[in-house]
């Protein structure tokens, strides 16, 4: 009998594994750590966190990258009395 409410759909995500040309952006390493595709996290070998990962090392978040701040102002509006 199926479900009621139908199959369950999950998006699972996409892990990176680092290398020579794209290193952990915390260790360095340039095997056996991983990146999420969205660059959030980071699961490093190396570097111990408050997060550890069943199968071996420990998660990191990524601080977000740095934002332009000139490519998002705007034109500048006159305000008129």
């Amino acid at each position: 009998m199926g479900s009621r409410y139908g199959a369950l759909s999950v998006d699972t995500p996409t892990w990176t594994e680092v290398s020579r040309g794209a290193p952990c952006p915390l260790c360095e390493a340039t095997t056996g750590c991983s990146i999420l595709e969205n660059r959030e996290f980071v699961r490093c070998l190396n570097l111990v966190s408050q997060w550890p990962v069943l199968a071996g090392g420990w998660l990191h978040p990524l601080p977000a990258p740095a934002i332009d701040q000139s490519l998002l102002a705007g034109p500048e509006l006159a305000v008129t009395a």
